[in-house]
This record gives structure tokens, C-alpha cells and sequence, in this order.
């Protein structure tokens, strides 16, 4: 990422964000777009240290500084009550060691951190920036806040991005998983109209076979066809266990209960 040349305080975070805006169109992704974040803010501002918790759709990333890991860990913890809503619809609010709840205080304190600044969205927190010591202890101006509050307003929109994309593959998933259950469902009548129709021919043979045990044509009757209705129902269980043998262990077990069902 190149340096922009020397302006205003503002108009230099301007060219940061732009900056930003393109390496995240280079390489998309909330994992790329949060390096890419870090990497502004370790230019711009120059703090001793510096780090970003998020919580994303599947996992937290903790980057930055590896000594900061486990205050972050601690912050993205902190209940609701330790962290008030955020005052604007995105990003922020930027806490300070002398403007900050006392849960997150102690943090920044711990941490050796001079600020933090939350990344929220729409009332749903995703994650925190945090900050250490700039050079010669100098404090955060105005401007660099609003840098920081504009990084955390975009890392925002990127993780309820990505999240609503996973929500929308979960969803996608089990709408297939449901359509292939009822799928199932059917199929499982089927069979089991299939393996009930030998089992009742058996039955009423057997039924009569101690009335007519004497007569030697029932019985080779009773035989032959004992053996091909054994070897039919076979044959059905030998086709279901070669169309399931890949399934998840789940939905063998929903078409268990469906022959069950069909069969009782």
C-alpha cells in the first residue's frame, strides 16, 4: 500500500480510505479487507501497537499485535451492558482511558492500549480496533478518530456482508437437505408398499401351511414362492443400501423412520 503524499490530516485519512477501498476491491473478503484495515491504521496513525478482534459468520479473527490476543479476546467478551450501543447506525463508539465503561477501562489498561473503537452495525457488534501509545505519547486528535470510526464503519458492513452470505448458504443448504428428505419421505412409501406386498403373501402361506401340510403341491408352492418373495425384499434392501451408503448418518435415520412408519 503506497503512502500518500503530505495534506491536511483530513483530506490525508481521505486518501487513506481510498486507499483502502482499493486493495479491499483487490482482494475481497473479510480477512483480507481486516489486514488490509490494520495496515492503514499502522501507516496513518503509528501506534506503538495495534489490533482488531472480529467475530465473523463461522470464525473470530484476532489480528494485530500478538501480544494484544488475549485483551482482545477479553473485549470482544464483555457483555452488552460493559459496552453501551453504538450512537451511530455504523461503527463506533471510540472509547478512551479516561472516557470508557470500567469493563473495558481495565482492558485498555491491561493492554497498555490508549483506545479503542467498537465495530457495530445496526445494533449487532462485530468486533473492536484497538489502539496502543502513538509516538512520544501524542494523543488521538479528532481527525484520527474519524478515521478510525470510518475503518470501523466499512470492517462493519463487510462482516454483516459475509454474514448474511452465510446465512444465505446455510439457508440454501437446508432447503436442499428438506428437499431431499421429502424426497426420501416418498421414496420410503414406496418401498415400503414394495416390501410389505412379499411379507403379506408369506404371511397368509404360512397361515395355511398347518392346515395343508399334507398336501405336497401347497407345499412346493409355499417353497418357491417363500424363496422368491425372500429374495425380492432382498434385492429392495440391497438397492436402498447401495443409494444410501453415501448419505449422512441423519437422513438414513429419517428414512429408517419413514419404512418404519409405512411398514406399522
Amino acid at each position: 500500500m503506497s503512502t500518500p503524499r503530505a495534506a491536511s490530516p483530513r483530506r490525508s485519512h481521505a486518501d487513506w480510505m481510498m486507499l483502502l477501498d482499493r486493495a479491499a476491491a483487490e482482494a475481497p473478503g473479510l480477512a483480507a479487507f481486516a489486514e488490509a484495515a490494520l495496515d492503514t491504521v499502522r501507516l496513518a496513525l503509528k501506534p506503538a501497537w495495534v489490533g482488531l478482534g472480529l467475530r465473523g459468520s463461522e470464525r473470530v479473527f484476532l489480528l494485530g499485535d500478538e501480544p494484544l490476543a488475549e485483551v482482545l479476546q477479553e473485549m470482544l467478551a464483555l457483555t452488552s451492558d460493559a459496552l453501551p450501543a453504538p450512537k451511530q447506525p455504523v461503527g463506533g463508539p471510540w472509547f478512551t482511558l479516561n472516557d470508557s465503561p470500567p469493563a473495558v477501562e481495565a482492558c485498555l489498561r491491561k493492554g497498555g492500549l490508549q483506545a479503542a473503537c467498537r465495530v457495530a452495525r445496526a445494533g449487532r457488534d462485530h468486533g473492536l480496533l484497538v489502539l496502543g501509545p502513538r509516538a512520544r505519547r501524542a494523543a488521538y486528535r479528532e481527525e484520527d478518530r474519524e478515521l478510525c470510526e470510518l475503518l470501523a464503519a466499512r470492517l462493519a458492513l463487510v462482516a454483516s456482508e459475509e454474514s448474511a452470505r452465510a446465512e444465505a448458504r446455510r439457508l440454501r443448504e437446508a432447503l436442499v437437505a428438506a428437499e431431499g428428505l421429502a424426497a426420501v419421505g416418498r421414496m420410503a412409501a414406496g418401498l415400503a408398499h414394495e416390501i410389505r406386498n412379499p411379507l403379506v403373501s408369506i404371511r397368509t402361506f404360512t397361515q395355511l401351511l398347518p392346515e395343508r401340510h399334507q398336501d405336497e403341491e401347497f407345499r412346493s408352492s409355499f417353497h418357491d414362492l417363500t424363496l422368491s418373495e425372500i429374495d425380492r425384499i432382498t434385492s429392495l434392501v440391497g438397492e436402498l443400501l447401495r443409494l444410501f451408503e453415501d448419505w449422512p448418518s441423519s437422513a438414513c435415520q429419517v428414512m429408517v423412520r419413514e419404512v418404519e412408519f409405512a411398514v406399522g
